[in-house]
């Protein structure tokens, strides 16, 4: 282990860093157009590599947000992206970036596969179980509810003056959230209007509820997958996502949930939602207190 340091990612040559990123994400294939939108490195210095011989053996991504606890507003960091290459496995390396990484104050959160949880969690990292990606197959729906719904979600234009309002909405939802996840409106405008593939992103809009998803592909099946809504799905709007979706022939739709919605689906997995604090044992569990957790928090939409 003598032979390995640690870098910000800031500090390495980014034709290296392009090369590591095509070779270990090799099913994304689009790492050369978005990885500094990412990483936020303008603004963000927090991803790390770790280097053998000036060779990138391992990697891990954040981005900075905020957070809003009993009222008071924290620093949040979203790791993501953890990963060693293979002939450096078992080594100790992603125990060294996870540790690096846990030392600072900011309260800190990831989505984590299943292979990552059980390292997050022996370094003390809790999880929350409440959270669910459900998927549904349109095809199999008959969508006898259609004539009755009255609101229909319509596609809207990704610009400014859209995103604003939805920005907005949400400022004045936030207002009396004791606990939530703060998304102003740099934040839409990072996520969504800077994004480097924002063609795919699709903008829903139905009277005040709003629904940023993007285009994705199974195969030749196309998916929506939704990355961002204003309210809490419940049975009436995910017939609503589900009826535009097959309007708009999509095979599946995708989203991330914490209510207990019974209408029938092909799959449904908990998420790896973890999160970790030096400060009180009431922090440190702060996720069991918010309730608007979105695919978009994360890089797991994109």
């Amino acid at each position: 282990m003598n032979q390995l340091k640690i870098l910000k990612i800031s500090n390495i040559d980014n034709d290296k860093l392009v090369n590591f990123y095509n070779k270990i994400f090799v099913k994304i294939k689009s790492f050369k157009l978005d990885y500094l939108w990412k990483y936020q490195t303008d603004i963000n210095n927090g991803s790390i590599v770790m280097l053998k011989n000036d060779e990138i053996v391992g990697h891990i991504g954040c981005y900075p947000a905020k957070i809003k606890l009993a009222g008071k507003i924290f620093e949040i960091i979203w790791w993501f992206d953890l990963f060693v290459k293979k002939e450096y496995r078992k080594l100790g390396i992603a125990k060294a970036l996870i540790k690096y990484s846990m030392n600072n104050d900011s309260l800190q959160a990831a989505i984590v596969n299943e292979k990552s949880l059980g390292l997050f969690k022996k370094m003390g990292w809790s999880q929350n179980f409440s959270y669910e990606r459900i998927i549904y197959f349109l095809p199999f729906k008959k969508f006898l509810h259609k004539t009755l719904l009255e609101d229909k979600f319509k596609s809207i234009p990704l610009n400014l003056d859209n995103i604003k309002a939805l920005s907005k909405n949400i400022d004045e939802a936030q207002k009396n959230e004791e606990d939530c996840l703060i998304r102003d409106i740099n934040w839409f405008k990072w996520r969504f209007l800077e994004y480097p593939l924002k063609d795919k992103i699709i903008f829903l809009n139905s009277k005040n509820k709003y629904i940023l998803g993007i285009k994705k592909k199974w195969f030749k099946m196309k998916i929506f997958k939704v990355l961002f809504s204003n309210f809490e799905f419940n049975q009436q709007s995910i017939n609503m996502i589900n009826d535009w979706a097959k309007k708009n022939n999509f095979i599946f739709v995708s989203l991330l949930s914490s209510n207990k919605i019974s209408q029938s689906k092909i799959l449904r997995k908990k998420i790896n939602l973890i999160s970790f604090s030096t400060r009180d044992q009431t922090e440190k569990d702060f996720f069991n207190r918010i309730k608007n957790i979105q695919f978009s928090d994360s890089d797991i939409g994109f």
